[in-house]
């Protein structure tokens, strides 16, 4: 199994199921979502399924675990909120 984040991916799951990797999950912190992707072929995966954060992600059948991420809801709704860039707020002090 393959963990990324989804800014990683960068279109290369294609290569991953050409080379025989099983299954990728793939994390996008910016939305909040996990996209699970197994039966590779030459070409893709055949099997993809997104979840959000907060939602139970089954992994595929090699690794059969189910991962609770109920904790990273939260964690995204923290800080999905832009922080001032440094020049801005060093013309606020200035």
């Amino acid at each position: 199994m393959d963990v990324t984040s989804c800014d990683d991916d960068r279109g290369e799951a294609g290569a991953y199921a050409a080379a025989g990797i099983p299954s990728r999950l793939l994390i996008d912190r910016r939305v909040g979502t996990f996209d699970v992707r197994s039966e590779p072929d030459p070409v893709r995966f055949r099997y993809q399924r997104l979840y959000d954060f907060g939602e139970a992600v089954a992994l595929p059948h090699l690794v059969s675990i189910t991962l609770d991420t109920e904790e990273l809801k939260d964690y995204v709704r923290r800080h999905s909120s832009p922080s001032p860039h440094p020049a801005s707020r060093a013309n606020a002090t200035a």
